[in-house]
């Protein structure tokens, strides 16, 4: 993983191993896709969201086990999602959150049919921060709306933060027309005289159209040390033609001078 913590990973059929990189957030349509990262909670903790998806028409019948071993190898956890699957854009989700310490370690999420029998599995490795509290930036996650939940959260509900869920777009394929958020935390941000994060945001898209400059960014404090960046993006038929893009959130801060960027694959598609 990098500074701005992107993760990437293979991907599993069975015991085939399918050589494309599922980091870039690009699965054909028909395959369940693994989307994970690593967020500071309000408490300072590391937690590691994850979400696995399928076409919604897959899921019957399937249920998901997630395994988490350390960095030399060695088994750390292994469960079952007892939660039902979930809708949404013709897909269907599980969603997880697990809390770790500092180091390295490797998430894997496989699906077991009727029989028990392992359908499908995919892993990452995540690195955990350590040390003392540095600038540092998220992973970027690309998704199709920011839904308020009207209620308090619950305290590890996944891709959730001031009681704002923001799931991924499971696959990372959206349609001409659709509206594309992306998503982010920026941790440990130098401040500036108002006491509000010295931060200048830029974006870069690549792809069929590309894209370089700053954009406006209004950053939302979501513990004592982290601030979230969010933006809508609009992908009309007329400028998005179909086709593989890359978007790429990069910050400064001004008080340091220092540069951090986590990016994203996506797909478009007609609708």
């Amino acid at each position: 993983m990098g500074q701005a913590g992107e993760i990437a990973a293979g991907e599993h059929a069975g015991n085939v191993r399918v050589g494309h990189q599922i980091a870039a957030g690009i699965d054909h349509i028909g395959l369940p896709s693994l989307d994970a990262g690593v967020f500071q909670a309000y408490d300072g903790s590391w937690t590691v969201p994850f979400q696995v998806s399928v076409p919604a028409a897959a899921a019957a019948g399937q249920r998901a086990v997630v395994e988490i071993s350390r960095g030399d190898g060695s088994a750390l956890s292994s469960y079952l999602l007892a939660d039902p699957w979930k809708e949404t854009d013709g897909r269907a989700y599980l969603q997880g959150n697990t809390v770790l310490p500092p180091g390295e370690y490797r998430l894997a999420v496989g699906l077991l049919d009727v029989r028990g029998e392992s359908s499908w599995a995919a892993e990452r490795p995540v690195m955990v921060p350590g040390g003392a509290p540095a600038f540092w930036l998220s992973e970027l996650i690309l998704g199709a709306r920011l839904s308020p939940l009207g209620r308090p959260q619950d305290l590890l509900e996944p891709y959730t933060w001031m009681s704002v869920a923001v799931p991924p777009r499971g696959g990372g394929a959206f349609a001409q027309g659709e509206t594309l958020w992306f998503y982010a935390h920026a941790c440990n941000v130098g401040l500036d005289a108002a006491g509000r994060p010295a931060l200048d945001t830029e974006l870069e898209l690549s792809g069929k159209l590309k894209f370089h400059g700053p954009v406006e960014m209004t950053p939302a404090r979501v513990n004592p040390g982290c601030w979230a960046l969010a933006q809508s993006l609009d992908l009309p038929a007329a400028t998005f033609a179909p086709g593989t893009y890359r978007l790429a959130i990069v910050v400064t801060d001004r008080t340091t001078g220092q540069r951090l960027s986590s990016a994203r694959a996506f797909e478009i598609r007609e609708p």
